[in-house]
């Protein structure tokens, strides 16, 4: 059946072809992608839907009570569903990929748990510091040290450990005698950021195949650079680390998918005597700079001192910031060697900055510059890093998981639930036969075998709780400028995007299927807003063991927290108190000071679903802005939860507040005539309704000589 003209228009306005589904098996060579399955895999539909396929339509009476029982039934049931069945479609099989148990479970699990995340470091994201990046991660191992006692090996570190005092840690330990294994503990509470960029994300791959941070990364995630002499890649351990002169990338996917032989007599533990083949946690790695040990800049002379030799060397101080402005300003730098030469005294540009001679002091510094040879070390402005996914069978192809999977496009790829965000996002890329060149290709890592089993690390990882939290909105389906608060019908209460039992972690993923063909989606629509929690809530959500502790548990701690902060900021008596006001705290959890909007995901009128918003971290090294990628959030549902300081009171909505639309409750009782699963009630208990109003008008008694008594009095 035809999608009516009003509702093209809309899908029009929202992106481009949503609601064109194609069929993911006219495409062969695919690799399996959850991207794809989550739309196009047949699955229920509401009772009463007529239509087929892509053009499925399913109508309710918005003015009924039930129908808004119904939207949320049904999607509370599928939050609690397992992904498998949408693995079962087409676009999740197919035989030219076909690996071992291990290896599939792996790739399945770990598209499950990091699709869609935002963009952007995970301790910035909930944090505002990078300095909980190990932390975080350690909460996906199966097994990691204490780091609250590695804390105690540095002098003045504060929790968490960083991959500092993780080092200091391992050193202590062989003083001791004892080995790092013997101090690691089982984790049965694992968690997950909702935020990565491309060095977090590469990261994950490699620790959900049961290596750890403490064991093979030296304390710290993989750079989105250079890796060599990580202990993941020592080939005496399996591993392998392809520098570019041997992982050539113009030759199919690259060197290492088929080792050649080593050459007779090639030196032991060389590249050439013990070559490795890609396998599945391999990271492609890129850096503006290549695998140079150092690279040439031209500077103002301010940067610089003289050395022992006379030579010009760059002070430390400038350093990061040369290294990171080069690979944009490096033409402008070759420019102004040349725009100053005192030709009459035959002095160079680099023999007129160095020289005390007063006769150059009036040059201006931006007229010349001076050339240094800097150490390359880290990562810089343009570094990249991706991770293996999946291996074709006959080796000539590879699926990347990477931030953005929008290159290279298929046609079934340019209809997935991306669009709004311009197809960039996190999710299991398609098949690539030679991988891009990118700013500068610097190196191939390969991992040995995984030291676990990857059947039972599927499982772990499946076990782990996304921390984040989550509003279902349920509005009328409109424009996003024409929706007012009135065709809001339904906000639930913040919830956390966990349940009880270890099975109920509601992924970024999982909230795509629960969306998906939701009752009477033709006119209704479902939203489910994702936040980050903030400070000393997002602490207490890492935490392991964290599970069974409600909103309503942890607000109190929360609020005793900020409580002390102010106690202590007040009594300082060298506070700014121009640039630094007292905001006395008040109980409750409070919008960005408590917990942030940074990911919506909504349905189309065809019951497929879009990836509406998501925050977006631009990391530049010292300093972070956030912007957000797709469409921005309705400014009536913004209203209700995102809401502004000088916004009207009645529609702010504190985290434990609820939103039902009165035609769907008598408004004497607030008795709502809805059911409402407990799933969306984390916060305080529903309150108890008031007892029905009694009207006493005929027990009334007028009093003519008394003018303060009422003529009727209503209860």
């Amino acid at each position: 059946m035809a999608i009516p003209e009003a509702d093209k228009q809309f899908i029009q306005a929202v992106a481009e072809a949503i609601g064109k589904v194609s069929n993911p098996a006219a495409h062969p060579g695919a690799p399996p992608r959850l991207v794809v399955c989550l739309n196009h895999t047949e699955t229920d539909i509401p009772e009463g839907a007529i239509g087929a396929g892509p053009y499925l339509e399913s109508e309710l009476d918005k003015e009924k009570p039930e129908s808004l029982s119904a939207i949320l039934a049904w999607i509370e049931e599928r939050l609690h569903r397992s992904l498998d069945e949408a693995w079962a479609g087409p676009a999740g099989k197919n035989e030219d990929w076909d690996a071992s148990e291990g290896e599939e479970a792996w790739a399945r699990a770990l598209s499950e748990i990091v699709f869609g995340m935002r963009y952007g470091g995970p301790g910035q994201a909930y944090f505002q510091n990078s300095k909980w990046d190990s932390y975080i991660f350690s909460r996906i191992q199966r097994r990691s040290v204490d780091f609250e006692k590695a804390c105690a090996s540095r002098k003045n570190a504060t929790f968490p450990a960083t991959h500092l005092e993780i080092q200091a840690f391992k050193a202590a330990l062989v003083k001791e005698g004892k080995t790092l294994e013997s101090a690691m503990n089982p984790n049965t509470d694992p968690a997950v950021s909702l935020a990565c960029a491309c060095q977090h994300l590469t990261t994950y791959g490699v620790l959900t195949r049961g290596f750890t941070l403490e064991q093979h990364l030296d304390g710290a995630n993989l750079a989105a650079s250079q890796n060599k002499g990580k202990p993941l890649f020592d080939p005496k351990k399996g591993g392998m680390w392809y520098p570019t002169n041997v992982a050539h990338l113009r030759v199919p996917v690259a060197t290492g998918i088929e080792p050649v032989p080593p050459k007779k007599g090639a030196p032991v533990n060389s590249t050439e005597a013990m070559p490795v083949p890609l396998r599945p946690g391999s990271a492609y790695c890129y850096n503006p700079f290549g695998d140079a040990k150092y690279t040439t800049a031209w500077v103002p002379p301010y940067w610089t001192e003289i050395d022992k030799n006379g030579v010009p060397q760059l002070k430390k101080e400038y350093r990061e910031r040369t290294l990171n402005d080069l690979p944009e300003d490096r033409s402008q730098h070759k420019e102004q060697q040349v725009l100053f030469e005192d030709k009459k005294n035959n002095v160079s540009v680099q023999q007129a900055i160095l020289t005390s001679d007063a006769t150059y002091d009036e040059i201006p510094a931006e007229n010349f510059a001076v050339q240094v040879d800097v150490p390359v070390s880290g990562q810089r402005k343009g570094s990249h890093i991706n991770v293996v996914l999946r291996i074709s069978k006959d080796k000539k192809k590879v699926q990347l998981l990477d931030t953005t999977n929008g290159h290279p496009l298929d046609e079934h790829v340019a209809h997935t639930l991306m669009d709004p965000t311009g197809k960039e996002g996190i999710y299991d890329g398609n098949f690539i036969s030679q991988v891009y060149q990118g700013n500068t290709f610097c190196g191939l890592g390969v991992p040995p075998e995984p030291p676990e089993d990857l059947v039972e690390m599927a499982e772990f990882i499946r076990r782990a709780r996304p921390i984040g939290l989550l509003r279902l909105v349920i509005t009328e389906r409109l424009p996003p400028a024409k929706m007012t608060d009135d065709h809001i019908l339904y906000v639930s209460k913040m919830f956390r995007m966990y349940g009880e039992t270890e099975d109920d972690n509601f992924h970024i993923s999982r909230c795509v299927w629960a969306l998906r063909n939701m009752p009477g989606f033709k006119k209704l629509q479902g939203w489910f807003i994702i936040y980050t929690p903030q400070g000393e809530l997002a602490r207490m959500m890492w935490e392991h063991g964290a599970r069974h502790r409600r909103l309503a548990e942890m607000e109190p701690v929360v609020f005793e927290a900020k409580k002390k902060k102010y106690e202590i900021k007040k009594a300082n008596p060298n506070r700014d108190k121009k640039n630094d006001p007292l905001v006395e705290p008040t109980p409750g959890l409070q919008y960005i000071h408590d917990f942030r909007d940074t990911i919506v995901l909504t349905n189309a009128p065809n019951g497929t679903c879009l990836y509406w918003h998501r925050k977006r971290s631009d990391l530049n090294f010292g300093s972070t802005t956030e912007s957000f990628q797709g469409n921005a959030i309705p400014d009536a549902i913004r209203a209700r939860v995102a809401p502004k300081p000088k916004q009207d009171p009645n529609l702010r909505m504190p985290y434990d507040g609820e939103h039902v639309h009165d035609r769907f409750c008598d408004p004497y009782t607030n008795d709502h005539t809805i059911e409402i699963p407990d799933l969306f009630r984390d916060g305080k208990p529903a309150a108890e309704p008031p007892p029905p109003p009694e009207l006493l008008v005929d027990t009334a008694i007028v009093h003519d000589h008394d003018q303060s008594a009422p003529e009727v009095a209503f209860v």
